[in-house]
């Protein structure tokens, strides 16, 4: 007995990887199905991502290779309170695959320190904080004690 082509289930090419990013990043799934026909769904958290959640969330992108084999959830400027699992699904939720997102939240590992000047002296504040490359801002209002 011959199945037809149409007839075969949907399956996994390329599962989505975990990732972890710091808060603020840019967090990337994707994954690559084998038959288009199926479409796929993303979800966070248990939540389908569709257009009620993108309005939602300005910060969640969909997009799929012209042939919609391949498909890339975006989630730019992580939050801590989206970390959890990223579900894609094709076709039943028999057929579906499951990712972790981690996200750090940005902490000082050096808090600043009080400083003591005299008038008319700059004072300099350093901190550093658990990610490479944020620049600590300074922002600085000038009071008399």
């Amino acid at each position: 007995m011959t199945q037809n082509v149409s007839e075969i289930a949907p399956a996994f090419v390329k599962d989505p990887d975990d990732v972890q990013c710091f808060e603020g990043d840019e967090a990337l799934f994707q994954c690559s199905i084998s038959k288009a026909e199926h479409g796929l769904v993303w979800f966070l958290n248990d939540r389908p991502i569709d257009e009620n959640f993108k309005k939602a969330s300005e910060r969640v992108k969909l997009s799929a290779t012209d042939n919609g084999l391949t498909h890339i959830l975006c989630i730019s400027a992580a939050d801590p309170a989206n970390a959890g699992y990223v579900h894609a699904v094709c076709g039943t939720d028999v057929h579906s695959r499951r990712a972790r997102l981690k996200i750090e939240p940005l902490a000082f590992t050096a808090p600043p320190q009080d400083v003591s000047i005299f008038v008319d002296e700059t004072a300099v504040f350093s901190a550093t904080v658990n990610k490479m490359g944020v620049e600590v801002r300074e922002d600085v209002v000038p009071f008399i004690v």
